[in-house]
This record gives C-alpha cells, sequence and structure tokens, in this order.
C-alpha cells in the first residue's frame, strides 16, 4: 500500500522537460525490433534567482528512458558557481557572494549521454548601492588633536591666539611628523583664532564666538591665515593641505561639551561645513610675539652667496620637494652668520629632485598660501622675546642687518622668484613685496649645491661595468675629441639627428700609429638633437632617454647586444678602455644609465664638457674640460 501511495504522489511532480515530446506517429509492428526511447533530461526549474549574499542551491531532476552506466554531467564556465556535486536526483552548487552592484548572469549546462543537453540560467542581483551623501549635511567630526595649543598675546595686543585641530577620523603621525587622519580620505580641519585673553592663562579655555579669515591681523574675531587649512590623507606618506579663501569657525556651548562649526570656501568654489561636538584640551605654550621690528625701506641688490637645503618632500603637495635657500648680498662670518646686508629667506616647492647633483628646477615660483608647486610660502615672523631665542623666519622672510648689527624684518605677502639655468650656473632673481608695502629685488648667479639630498641610482639586475668604484676622468690638452654628426640617423623620424660624441686621453684619434702599446681610454655620449640643418653640436644639458621617445636634448643609455657575432655596445658610456689596435676592450666598460652631460658653446668650435654621470652599478664618473671639439658630418 505504501508503495502504491509514493508512486501516486510522484506522479504529481511537475518536471521542466527539456525537449517537446515527439508527436505521437503510427508505426507499423515490427516484432523482431524492440522499441527504443532516447533519454530526456527534466529538470524542477530552468531558472534560478539568486540574492547578492550567495546561496546554495538544490536542484531536483528525473531521466527518462536512462541508459545504464550513465551519470548527468553539469558544467559552467562562470567562476562564482562552484562546489558542483550531481547525486541521482538532486543536484547541488554554490553562488558565491556578488560584492558588485552590478548584476550578474551565468549558464549550468545539464547533459547525459544520448540526451539533449539543456540549460539553467542563474541570475544574481548586485549589492545595493551606497547612498549618495546628502550634499547639505554637515561633517560630523569626532576626534581630536593632541596638539591643540594655547598662546598668551604680548602686552598690549589684547587677544591670546588658540590654535586646535578635529577630524572625522583618529589623528596620527606619519613618518614627516605631519598629523593626519588615520584613513584614506579623512580630513582633518586645524584653525588658528585670535579671542579674547583666556580668564586662567594655566588652564585655557576656547572663547565663544564667530571668527573670520578676513586678513593677517592679530585681532579679536581673526582667524590666522597660515594655520587655518585642511589636511586629507592621501595615503600615509602624501598627505594634502587644501587652504580656504574664506572661512569661519563658531564656537559655542561651554567647556567640555563646545559646538564648533567649521564653513570652509576653496578656490574652486567647493564649501565644506563640519561639525565638532565635545571637548577641547589645549596645552599652554610659549606667549605671542612681540613687537616685530620691520623694514622701512626697499631694498634692491646683488646677492653674491646661496646657501640651499633639500627640507624634505612636501606634505602638501604630491611629487613634490621643498628646498630652502638663502641669498645674501654680504660675506658671512666664520659661523656662517649675517655680518650686514640683506638675508633673503625662501622655502621653494619644486618637482621631486631625481638628479645626481641636481640643481634649483627652473620656474617661476609665486608667493602663495596654497602650498602648490613652483610656489613659496607666505611669510611670518614671531618674536618669541630674547628669552625664548628672539625672532624666528618662517616662509618666504627677509632680514636686514643695519651698521650698528642690529636687524629689521620682512614678512613677504606677494611677489615672485624665479629660477633659470644655463648649463650649471643658475640665476635666481626675486621680485618680493612684504605685508608693510617695501619691495624687495635682487638677484644670484652662479652655481647651486643643495645640501641634505640623497640619491639613488638605478641599478641594472645585470650590471656590466668593470668600475669597482666612482671615476673622476681629468683631461689635459693632449686629450682629443670628435662628434660625428648623422642628418637622418633613426628611421621615420626626420626631427631629430643623431651625434656620436666621444673623447679620448690621446691627441689624435685618426693617427692609427700613434696609439699607445697599452691602449687607452675615453667616453662615448650618443646625442639626440633637434634636426635643424646645422651640422653642430648644441650646447646645453643632455638627460637620459630613459623612455626611448627620442626626444632632442637627451642621450641613449648605455645597452650591450650579444649576438652570434659578439658583443654589440650601444648607446652612451662614461668610461670606455681600447686595445691599441683601436678596438673597444670589454674589461674596460661603464653604461651610463642616469645623469647629465652640460656642454657650453663659446664659438669656433671650442666648448666646455662637464657631465655628472652614473653606470649600471651605480659608480659616479665625473668629467670636466674646456677644449675644441672636431665636427663632422657622418
Amino acid at each position: 500500500m505504501k508503495r502504491i501511495i509514493a508512486i501516486l504522489a510522484l506522479c504529481t511532480i511537475w518536471f521542466v522537460g527539456c525537449k517537446e515530446d515527439a508527436p505521437i506517429v503510427n508505426e507499423p509492428n515490427t516484432p523482431d525490433e524492440p522499441e527504443v526511447h532516447a533519454p530526456i533530461i527534466k529538470l524542477s526549474r530552468n531558472s534560478v534567482e539568486v540574492a547578492a549574499e550567495g546561496e546554495t542551491i538544490n536542484l531536483s531532476f528525473t531521466i527518462e528512458n536512462p541508459v545504464e552506466g550513465e551519470n548527468v554531467e553539469v558544467s559552467t564556465v562562470a567562476e562564482w558557481v562552484s562546489n558542483i556535486i550531481v547525486g541521482e536526483e538532486i543536484m547541488q552548487f554554490v553562488v558565491a557572494e556578488n560584492t558588485s552592484e552590478e548584476g550578474r548572469k551565468a549558464l549550468l549546462t545539464v547533459e547525459y549521454e544520448g540526451a539533449d543537453s539543456c540549460t539553467i540560467t542563474v541570475t544574481q542581483s548586485g549589492i545595493e548601492p551606497e547612498p549618495a551623501p546628502d550634499p547639505n549635511k554637515p561633517l560630523s567630526l569626532t576626534y581630536q588633536s593632541s596638539s591643540n595649543i594655547y598662546r598668551k598675546g604680548y602686552e598690549g595686543l589684547g587677544v591670546d591666539r588658540y590654535f586646535f585641530g578635529v577630524s572625522d577620523e583618529m589623528i596620527i603621525q606619519n613618518m614627516d611628523g605631519a598629523y593626519i587622519p588615520d584613513t584614506v580620505n579623512g580630513r582633518l580641519f586645524w584653525c588658528a583664532l585670535y579671542g579674547t585673553p583666556a580668564t586662567d592663562p594655566e588652564n585655557p579655555t576656547l572663547p565663544l564666538g564667530t571668527y573670520t579669515l578676513k586678513d593677517d591681523a592679530k585681532e579679536n574675531g581673526n582667524l590666522d591665515s597660515y594655520y587655518t587649512y585642511i589636511v586629507r590623507n592621501d595615503g600615509y606618506d602624501a598627505p594634502t593641505n587644501f587652504v580656504p579663501t574664506s572661512a569661519t569657525v563658531t564656537i559655542e556651548g561651554e567647556p567640555g561639551a563646545y559646538k564648533i562649526t567649521y564653513d570652509y570656501t576653496f578656490e574652486d568654489g567647493t564649501e565644506i561645513v563640519a561639525i565638532y561636538e565635545g571637548d577641547i584640551t589645549l596645552k599652554v605654550g610659549t606667549p605671542l610675539t612681540a613687537p616685530t621690528p620691520w623694514m622701512e625701506e626697499d631694498y634692491d641688490t646683488e646677492f653674491i652667496g646661496i646657501h640651499a637645503n633639500l627640507i624634505k618632500g612636501s606634505i602638501y603637495t604630491k611629487d613634490a620637494d621643498v628646498i630652502g635657500v638663502q641669498l645674501y648680498d654680504c660675506e658671512l662670518d666664520e659661523s656662517n652668520h649675517q655680518t650686514g646686508g640683506i638675508l633673503v629667506s625662501l622655502e621653494l616647492t619644486a618637482p621631486k629632485l631625481t638628479d645626481i647633483e641636481p640643481l634649483i628646477p627652473d620656474g617661476v615660483y609665486n608667493v602663495s598660501m596654497n602650498y602648490e608647486m613652483f610656489s613659496t610660502p607666505v611669510g611670518d615672523v614671531i618674536n618669541l622675546g630674547e628669552s625664548m631665542g628672539g625672532h624666528t623666519m618662517m616662509g618666504t622672510t627677509a632680514r636686514v642687518m643695519d651698521e650698528e648689527g642690529k636687524y629689521s624684518y620682512g614678512a613677504v605677502l606677494t611677489g615672485s622668484v624665479t629660477v633659470s639655468s644655463e648649463g650649471l650656473t643658475q640665476t635666481i632673481a626675486v621680485d618680493l613685496m612684504t605685508g608693510n608695502g617695501k619691495h624687495i629685488t635682487g638677484s644670484y648667479t652662479g652655481g647651486v649645491k643643495i645640501n641634505n639630498y640623497t640619491y639613488t641610482p638605478p641599478l641594472s639586475d645585470d650590471p656590466y661595468s668593470t668600475l669597482e668604484g666612482d671615476l673622476d676622468m681629468v683631461a689635459d690638452d693632449n686629450w682629443s675629441f670628435t662628434a660625428q654628426y648623422y642628418t637622418s640617423y633613426y628611421s621615420g623620424r626626420s626631427d631629430v639627428s643623431f651625434i656620436r660624441f666621444r673623447g679620448y686621453n690621446i691627441p689624435n684619434i685618426n693617427d692609427f700609429f700613434s696609439y699607445p702599446a697599452g691602449g687607452f681610454y675615453g667616453f662615448r655620449f650618443d646625442l639626440i638633437v633637434e634636426n635643424d640643418g646645422n651640422i653642430t653640436l648644441p650646447a646645453g644639458t643632455y638627460r637620459p632617454d630613459t623612455t626611448c621617445e627620442r626626444k632632442p636634448m637627451t642621450y641613449e643609455i648605455g645597452t650591450r647586444e650579444l649576438g652570434d657575432g659578439g658583443t654589440y655596445l650601444n648607446g652612451s658610456y662614461g668610461y670606455l678602455g681600447y686595445n691599441n689596435w683601436g678596438t673597444i676592450d670589454a674589461e674596460k666598460v661603464a653604461p651610463v644609465l642616469d645623469g647629465s652631460l652640460v656642454i657650453t658653446a663659446y664659438g669656433n668650435d671650442e666648448y666646455d664638457i662637464q657631465f655628472t654621470v652614473v653606470d649600471d652599478k651605480g659608480n659616479k664618473i665625473t668629467f670636466s674640460h674646456r677644449a675644441t671639439v672636431k665636427i663632422t658630418k657622418g
């Protein structure tokens, strides 16, 4: 009885067939050939819908007219459908979680020997998109900085300064010491305001009120433009500062339960409103400045000296370095202290230094509060009093010493610094205006060495330089120099020409019989120049063509090519040895990978030749000489 009930129950199941039943056709009886029917796959479902979270799917199936020894096989090319298991009447597979907002589909193919195959369509939805942020909702700030500083104003100023920072993420310090939000895209709001003096300077609290960014005066109700900005974490080593063009900070509430509203607007019109609710803990810092003696006259001069120092990579601008520069028009004493005249201090934000012995990058550096590329910051001079070390100069500033040894100062508000180079000689011209309207102009021309800079050479994985250390090649009048000029050298490039420029430590490379028995040495540079129709050696600075773009004023880096006929040395070599037959000695080579070649022309084929390059082992090779170069057409 139970078996009959089970059979009746089974008959009530509806299956989806992979193929319609064939129409009934009356065939003559053939008792000698029994009737054979092909297998048919029937599925309980041929489509499945799955949520983004993923799911394990069980599907039932039957095989009509099964063939003994054959099994159902299920396959798919979709990687997100896995763990396929096929039983006697149940198949199972796992649909992985979909982490995308886009939905997706997969086809599973069901096969059985002798039967038409079937497909199962798996449709999975994507995750719900994050709701768009409400542009009108203020950013919520929850963390305060540990470096909030209160400074008491000097007598007669009538205000104290309160400097504090709050963020929407935890605040950490990176390796440069800069405070940044803990996570990428977090924002840290800094501001410094001038407010009513604290009633208890040993335990200061924030003065209530609204503070506005309107000028640099240390007056009640003003924000200090130098210290009012946002730091965003664009990566642990690359925080970015955003300086508002207008700002208000409103402080309400009471100590322990402040409500601070920030409203910052930036140069591109973007406005950011943020609210912090909680306490602000202030540390007591040194008092604010005493009155500073400011410059009283314009100053125009020719600077006679320079001191340049790499301060660090910019914490405000990506792919930039900050170079501290001091220009002076007087001799310094034994302790490098000013003895008279004027000293101008700059902080140039420049493209990152990469050369072996870099110069200050050419360009116009504008005085700015935004710390962008090619800028120098607005200046400030703080007088901490004699007991605290006197005056501190920050940003773009000037200091003048009179005949009695007394100083006056200039805090630069506007202007520019122009840097230009000719070979290894740089000209740095300043045109600056201080906050009290004094004009500072002047220029320096000469060599520049940037201190505190470390060069990292590009090393080869398979170096073949034979040098075991740095090499300073010293030339004399016995050296000879040649330049073979090829007008059309590179296929399809009529805009550039090629020069093979070589130097040898023998007087006449064309006199084969004068070659020394022990051989000789020299250098070779394969130069790429503009094809202007002039058969000459163009003056200027040549840099390595590391991208094979073959731009004018570059040189091909040194490479070697191993072939059936031997080893071929291509490109530029800072050191090449030759045997007494004039053939390159493979035991005396140093391919150039980086560095600069500087050529200065004096007319009548007379040139000054200077290079500082590195080979594939990181050895530095230097050369400097003035000589006649024989130029021929190749």
